[in-house]
């Protein structure tokens, strides 16, 4: 009775409506026949129905071997609707509930797809791994997962070494000749990924003795003759290939790109016309020649080329189809269409054929006909999601938006909403100018989530920046947001919209909404620009929440790499080094690694004082050759200086002097701060990490800076005089130029007037250089309190910027405060008041404060180089109070 109920149910459907599934109206079907029902409607391609029948079955399960198998059916299903993440969180079900091998192996491998597809390489492996050790394989089998797991290394941002590893073990075991061939092929190009030939070369002499085909690696081989500058030997190669396989089209274009390669293109121009007339106008000769000829450039000779060769093989499809698809691509749309068409008469089922007809119709501009050929290629009928899909693809890919948007009327008209067909509907919509109607159609997509979503976002992203319809894309998105709050993809997208925009308040009222983006990589990127606007604290924090959303990975480092660099730049050092650490257990390869130990030696050097920790790091990075040993070597020279080991450190500032020894930056790294921003803490070297300004690393001009630093500390005046004023006259671009010039004030006027003053000074800079601060301190301290001195506005400024130097930030400002108060005509006065506002305002948040330092430089010193300077600080710090209200005090 239930079952001749459902079929009533079924029919009296079919009857009244295309837009109600059968299946819902029979809310009472048992399991079996909604399993039924379900097959039935994917034989028929109706994915859609099919799946809202296995999504009703399923709650009707009852143990997990039923539910197991609906998902099964669900995943793929979800894969063949292009909806992946459903598809994976389906075969996630699956891996967690089955007993069953072969359904835990199937699961598995589906998810390893569906990763890969998505680009996550490392995740991918990690579950082909765990496929591995759940399941018992053995043998070929076994073999060939460890082949994915090699493909998946193999891909971008896989790894080649590890690829080669696995590669290379599967050759010491027992393959079948198939097998070796087709792991030695990958070995021997992975040797050539990681710029190894000779170890490929020797590879296959090898494999070569011990009885390897080598007509099979054929490609491999040709690619090595080719860097060895051997084009005979690979042309060679390549002609006894398309002596053994006529039709390999591969080992012809390898052939023409040689002979191109080597300026003898007419030679096989030549050759081939000569074979085609040996071998008649239907021979393999005469489709090749017609294929050089076409590639060339010379479309009008590979026409005729291609005429003569369909018109001696009339009656064969595959001829016709060939010939026809080359017209098209010479431009001949009227071969192509006669040749495609009568292609289709001889074999009126092939979808194929009929899809390329309608491609050359929509070339010659019919519009009409190429419709009616994609109708017949994809089955079409009103309310067939796959066909529509598929239909709106190819004529969304011509231009022919209006029969486009046709189409997606009349599916939508029966069905519900489709994500695909809401992008293709967005790129008609485009096509004919109506930008507020496409806007809305990807963002449909976007809120519906999955693998169309990704899509719909970059032409969102695209249409928002050179589309110049950023503002029509954010007011749409808002009034996507109130209709979708929950959202995920919509919120990461505003936030990330409103960044590139320059409108970070409203990035980071999105970021903070209940819910919001939680993708770790849109929240470094808007992280990055509060950076680049000096908004530190902002930044660190998303960093933070970046880094704790990724456990491991190059994200993580992005994000560890990002707060360091902030930390740095308010001044909290210990925990910028504490973030640094943890960065170098994510880093992947030499260069990640270097950065970070570059940065931590400065930081020990420079900030904590931890020198002992810092040469530990220099002499590490030492040992690792190459530019890296050029950053050891400034490093140690440093901390020779540091100690006040005045011999040693000259000496390594020397070995910076001579020709080639400058270091230069690391691959992909920012390096060093320059140009930053008004209001960065402006150290006189500070390395940056990911996402901040950079400049090049010191080199020539540093160590001659140095070289005079250390006469001045060894209070040898003259000499310190004489190499200032050389530096400055020979580096007057360099960064240390106006550092040079300070010095040359002191030495010239101030030691000058008061020796002894200038003996105490320079004890207490060295001192403060080797981390003794109660020493230091207590040094600059007595100078400053003599009044008379001309050096106790300067003491003051030196106890000042050590302070700032390791962190203590407030105990800075509080200095720079006394010197104003103490010192108020004191030349040095301007750039202090400069310094102390750019710490209290972007190290100590403290805007208000900030800007009233700033406005006292304007307004008391206006005749100062510096006025421009504090004008332009205090347009950016109230940018930054109106995005984020800071204390009062």
């Amino acid at each position: 009775m239930k079952s001749l109920r459902f079929i009533l149910c079924c029919l009296l459907t079919a009857i009244l409506s295309g837009v109600v599934s059968a299946v819902s109206l029979a809310a009472d079907a048992t399991l079996p026949e909604l399993l039924a029902r379900g097959q039935e409607l994917r034989n028929q391609g109706k994915v859609e129905d099919a799946i809202a029948t296995f999504r009703q079955a399923a709650k009707l399960c009852r143990s997990d071997t039923e539910l197991v198998q609906i998902q099964l059916n669900l995943g793929f299903l979800y894969m063949q609707a292009g909806r992946r993440a459903e598809a994976l969180q389906s075969f996630l079900e699956v891996a967690q509930r089955t007993q069953r091998i072969s359904e835990l192996e199937m699961a598995l491998q589906q998810i390893a797809t569906i990763h890969l597809w998505a680009g996550d390489v490392r995740q991918a492996v990690t579950t082909l791994e765990e496929l591995l050790k759940r399941i018992p394989l053995k043998g070929r089998r076994r073999r060939a997962v460890q082949l994915q797991i090699a493909r998946a290394c193999r891909r971008r941002g896989g790894d080649l070494r590890r690829a080669a590893s696995i590669y290379e073990g599967l050759l010491k075991e027992d393959l079948q000749p198939s097998e070796r061939t087709q792991v030695v092929r990958d070995l021997a190009q992975v040797y050539i990924a990681l710029s190894t030939p000779n170890l490929a070369e020797d590879l296959i002499k090898t494999q070569a003795q011990a009885g390897l085909d080598l007509s099979d690696l054929f490609g491999v081989l040709v690619d090595l003759r080719r860097r060895r500058g051997d084009l005979a030997g690979a042309m060679a190669l390549c002609q006894t290939q398309l002596a053994r396989k006529p039709e390999d089209q591969n080992a012809l274009r390898l052939l023409y790109d040689l002979h191109k390669n080597r300026g003898s293109l007419t030679d096989l121009v030549g050759d081939l016309r000569r074979q085609a007339k040996a071998a008649g106008a239907g021979s393999w000769a005469q489709r090749w020649l017609a294929d050089v000829l076409l590639w060339n450039g010379q479309q009008r000779e590979a026409a005729e080329a291609y005429a003569r060769w369909a018109a001696a093989q009339p009656e064969s499809a595959r001829t016709l189809v060939q010939a026809g698809w080359r017209w098209r691509e010479a431009g001949d749309y009227d071969r192509a269409v006669a040749a495609l068409a009568r292609a289709l008469e001889l074999e009126p089922e092939n979808a194929g054929t009929a899809r390329m007809l309608g491609e050359a119709y929509a070339d010659r501009g019919d519009g009409a006909r190429a419709l009616e050929a994609w109708q017949r290629a994809t089955q079409y009928r009103p309310g067939n999601l796959e066909a529509a899909r598929r239909l709106c693809q190819l004529l969304s890919s011509h231009s022919l938006n209006r029969e486009a948007l046709g189409i997606c009327r009349q599916t939508r008209a029966a069905r519900q909403e489709d994500s695909i067909l809401c992008r293709e509907a967005g790129r008609a919509q485009e096509g004919l100018g109506d930008y507020a109607a496409a806007v809305e159609e990807y963002l449909k997509a976007l809120v519906a989530g999955g693998a169309e979503a990704v899509w719909c976002r970059s032409e969102l992203r695209r249409l928002a920046g050179e589309g110049g319809q950023r503002e029509l894309v954010l007011q749409q998105a808002e009034r996507a947001r109130r209709q979708a709050p929950a959202s995920r993809e919509l919120l990461n997208f505003l936030a990330q919209e409103y960044a590139a925009g320059g409108r970070l308040s409203e990035a980071l009222q999105v970021l903070q909404t209940p819910g919001g983006t939680t993708d770790p990589q849109w929240t470094i990127e808007i992280a990055g620009r509060l950076a680049s606007d000096c908004d530190y604290q902002t930044a660190e924090s998303l960093y933070a929440r970046a880094a704790e959303a990724q456990p491991d990975g190059p994200v993580r480092f992005r994000a560890l790499t990002g707060r360091a660099a902030c930390l740095g730049q308010l001044g909290r050092w210990a925990e910028a080094a504490k973030a640094a650490l943890q960065a170098l257990k994510s880093a992947r390869g030499a260069a990640q690694e270097q950065e970070i130990l570059v940065f931590l030696g400065d930081v020990y050097l420079l900030h904590t004082k931890q020198l002992d920790l810092a040469q530990e790091l220099f002499q590490r990075l030492g040992r690792a050759g190459g530019i890296a040993a050029e950053y050891a070597r400034r490093g140690l020279a440093d901390l020779h200086f540091f100690r006040a080991e005045w011999d040693q450190a000259q000496a390594g500032y020397q070995q910076m002097l001579e020709p080639g020894a400058n270091p230069i930056p690391l691959p992909g790294s920012p390096q060093v701060l320059r140009g930053l921003p008004p209001g960065a803490l402006l150290l006189r070297r500070g390395t940056s990490l990911t996402g901040l300004p950079s400049r090049p690393l010191p080199g020539a001009d540093y160590a001659q800076f140095q070289l005079a630093e250390i006469a001045l500390r060894r209070a040898d005046f003259p000499a310190a005089k004489a190499q200032f004023s050389a530096f400055a006259e020979r580096y007057a671009d360099s960064d240390y130029c106006n550092e040079a010039l300070e010095r040359l004030q002191l030495l010239n006027v101030d030691f000058l007037l008061d020796p002894l003053a200038a003996r105490q000074y320079v004890e207490a800079l060295v001192a403060l250089d080797r981390g003794d601060v109660e020493a230091g301190e207590a040094a600059a301290r007595k100078l400053a309190e003599q009044s008379g001195s001309p050096l106790a506005d300067d003491a003051l400024v030196l106890l000042a910027q050590k302070r700032e130097q390791r962190g203590d930030l407030r105990g800075a400002v509080e200095v720079y405060r006394e010197m104003a108060r103490r010192f108020p005509r004191s030349p040095a006065l301007p750039q202090a008041l400069l310094r102390a506002a750019r710490v209290l305002g972007y190290g100590m948040g403290n805007f208000k404060g900030a800007q009233e330092l700033l406005a006292a430089l304007a307004d008391e010193h206006p005749d100062s180089s510096l006025v421009d300077a504090a004008r332009t600080e205090m347009d950016a710090l109230r940018r930054l109070a109106a995005r984020r209200p800071g204390p009062s005090g």
